[in-house]
């Protein structure tokens, strides 16, 4: 807003009392006349809502959707369902006789320790095992690690900032709204069109949101973890390490057999 006058501007504008004509070119002439319409600051805020909006909307809601999109393909993934019921079977008879041996579920940490289980062979772990086991299963018992692409990117997106980003957006919307409700009667029949345009972008940036957060509460169940604490992204970031892993084992493997 730094390009409208100051209080200390306006106020020189309005006590003045020459010529129009006097003024130093069209500049301080539309100053002039500016700060002698009711609420223009407002009004002039307003505006710039009504044009920032939908592209500050559409920016959080591609981010929302590609998050929904993620979580959804973790969820419905039935490779990789297949492939963590190998780790829990495996995992239990592994630890048979002792306190975790009996594990109704795979939590994200169980992740990494999958390729941190070494076998009695050099350089190979758990997850060598599991993957030719998986293998030995059919051609799209990994179908998982085409379905998580996706995921890299989505692990860069911070969902309590885009959340902060919705909340600050939602708060001036708030604050400009309650201005208007002390605003002259013309101001408010002048800002009725873009107060409605901006409550609908946001109605349609809310919506998204609480779809994302329903998601995001699924995948934490999923994994048996504590809504409060779950952070989706470092959920995305350890499932597309573990991704990872299983890429370099499937190298390792595919090096072995064309020798």
């Amino acid at each position: 807003m730094g390009i409208l006058p100051t209080p200390e501007e306006a106020e020189i504008f309005r006590n003045y009392d020459g010529a129009v004509e006097d003024l130093q070119g069209s500049a301080e002439a539309f100053l002039y006349w500016l700060v002698r319409v009711p609420d223009y600051h407002l009004h002039v805020e307003i505006m710039l809502l009504a044009m920032a909006s939908p592209i500050q909307s559409a920016s959080l809601i591609k981010s929302f959707a590609e998050l929904e999109t993620c979580c959804q393909a973790v969820i419905s993934s039935e490779s990789f369902k297949q492939f963590l019921h190998l780790a829990l079977r495996v995992g239990n008879f592994l630890n048979t006789g002792k306190a975790n041996g009996a594990a109704a579920a795979i939590k994200l940490d169980g992740l990494s320790k999958v390729a941190e289980t070494v076998s009695n062979e050099p350089k190979v772990s758990l997850l060598h095992y599991m993957v030719e086991e998986a293998q030995a299963h059919g051609q799209y018992s990994l179908h998982f690690l085409e379905e998580f692409q996706v995921l890299q990117t989505a692990s860069r997106l911070k969902l309590d900032e885009l959340q902060s980003e919705l909340n600050g957006l939602l708060a001036k919307h708030d604050e400009m709204k309650m201005r208007l409700s002390s605003a002259s009667v013309d101001m408010k029949a002048l800002a009725a069109g873009s107060i409605q345009a901006t409550d609908e972008h946001f109605l349609n940036l809310k919506s998204s949101r609480d779809r994302l957060l329903s998601k995001v509460s699924q995948i934490a169940d999923y994994f048996l973890e504590e809504t409060k604490q779950f952070k989706i992204e470092d959920c995305f970031a350890s499932i597309h390490a573990f991704t990872k892993q299983i890429q370099s084992v499937l190298k390792v493997r595919s090096g072995i057999h064309s020798l």
